[in-house]
């Protein structure tokens, strides 16, 4: 097989196991802690099953993680002037008593 075949593979093997962690979710009613433990594991067994052949996974991942990190960033930086304002607020509040 080629190594493009090898990144689909690899690729639609990954899906398949956010399938399965969706499912422990959902029905299983499995923890979040489970869930965590159960998703490094498949990552470990994904990577070394096709070393250097996870390209399309490696992208899926990267999109992800920008899009958390972009998220993240828009709270914070929402959020901030929130919290600033909030600590002016019962810091006037605490002297005025």
């Amino acid at each position: 097989m080629s190594n493009i075949a090898y990144d689909w593979i690899a690729l639609v093997v990954a899906a398949i196991l956010f399938a399965v962690l969706s499912f422990l979710k959902h029905k299983k009613n499995a923890g979040f802690t489970t869930r965590v433990l159960l998703a490094t594991a498949f990552g470990i067994i994904l990577g070394i099953a096709f070393k250097g052949h996870t390209d399309y996974v490696g992208a899926a991942g990267s999109i992800w993680s920008n899009a958390i990190t972009a998220l993240v960033v828009l709270l914070a930086l929402g959020f901030s002037p929130c919290g600033m304002r909030l600590r002016s607020y019962l810091s006037c509040t605490r002297r005025s008593r």
